[in-house]
């Protein structure tokens, strides 16, 4: 074995020759059937070696809420979508696992902590292109998935940055797809539906959170592939934020139910909504509707014929028509007001000062 120290990365020469950058170590958090560190200690070794060097921990966990061959063929879809969508829970502990890890054996470098910065996450199923779920990732139901994990990220300080994967791609990975998959490729570029559930909260989201409480209905999921099961999960899954001039107020909720809307009753306090406001909402046909992208039909490479909701039925009739990303005036917002979520949604209420 020959080590050649000249190649060593000097921290100290790096930000001498540009203050500006922040360094990062590589790390993860194992968590139930997600063993994606293969080496244990790993992350404390790395604080204890140079926790005081770097800028931030960088968290390859990916989070894919990821199946195995068993589950295609003995789980029904609804099984296997209630387990990614209750899959955000287990992001969040395996957040706060990091955090704790941080807080222990990171020194922190001039006083700070490193933060997390997770360099990639997505709704995938299957990496094998015979699967029966590999195009799942730009159904409705992986909108909701991205939403509430959107959520989890905003809800941990320490977070500091989260890339989604991957912004377009003729395969089933783009948040932007192509609705023509001819080969050689001649895209028809489309947004998915999980491209709609990040822009709730790029475009129709405040700059600072604000407290809530939220009560109602849960459900359980069972463990599936890679994905642990999880005990009392919200069906309605909610956010709050204000603008940062305080005019607006952000009531983001994600109903996780697949079938029916729920009826809330919503208390605001510190703040005096005007009558009038905005609605913004992401919807569709079902849990596995979607815009009508399609994998590149490449010679000589075949796709699985893709498993269809059996309540719904919407996979292989995607359109634009079937998931409905849209805004609207409504005059109900007050102090208290009631409002119906609808199935398997992501809502934003925009409501506006006094």
């Amino acid at each position: 074995l020959l080590v050649d120290t000249r190649n060593y990365l000097d921290p100290a020469a790096m930000r001498a020759a540009d203050p500006r950058i922040l360094i990062g170590a590589i790390g993860g958090e194992n968590q139930g059937r997600y063993a994606v560190v293969g080496y244990p200690n790993w992350n404390r070794t790395v604080f204890e070696k140079a926790g005081d060097q770097i800028d931030f921990l960088s968290v390859h966990n990916a989070y894919a809420p990821l199946i195995g061959d068993d589950d295609e063929k003995k789980r029904d879809l609804r099984t296997i979508y209630r387990a990614m969508v209750a899959a955000p829970a287990n992001i969040a502990c395996n957040l706060q696992s990091l955090v704790r890890q941080i807080d222990q054996y990171a020194p922190g470098r001039e006083g700070r902590k490193p933060f997390i910065a997770v360099t990639e996450w997505a709704p995938v199923f299957q990496w094998e292109h015979k699967g029966r779920y590999v195009d799942h990732p730009k159904t409705l139901g992986s909108a909701l998935f991205a939403a509430s994990a959107m959520k989890v990220f905003l809800e941990s300080p320490q977070t500091q940055m989260a890339n989604f994967w991957m912004l377009n791609d003729f395969s089933v990975l783009g948040w932007i797809g192509s609705r023509n998959g001819d080969f050689p490729p001649n895209p028809q570029w489309a947004p998915t539906a999980r491209y709609y559930a990040f822009q709730m909260f790029s475009r129709h989201f405040g700059d600072q959170l604000v407290r809530y409480r939220a009560d109602g209905p849960t459900f359980d999921s069972e463990t599936v592939g890679l994905t642990e099961g999880v005990k009392s999960v919200p069906y309605l899954d909610v956010i709050a934020s204000q603008s940062a001039d305080g005019r607006n107020l952000y009531i983001l909720a994600i109903n996780r139910h697949f079938d029916s809307p729920i009826d809330a009753t919503i208390s605001v306090s510190g703040f005096r909504p005007k009558k009038d406001g905005t609605v913004v909402s992401l919807t569709g046909s079902g849990i596995d509707a979607n815009t009508g992208t399609q994998v590149i039909r490449v010679p000589g490479l075949v796709w699985g014929n893709q498993v269809e909701d059996s309540q719904h039925r919407r996979f292989h009739r995607g359109s634009q028509e079937d998931v409905v990303f849209a805004s609207r005036s409504l005059d109900v917002f007050a102090e208290k007001f009631a409002y119906r979520f609808p199935p398997h949604s992501v809502t934003s209420l925009v409501l506006v000062k006094r």
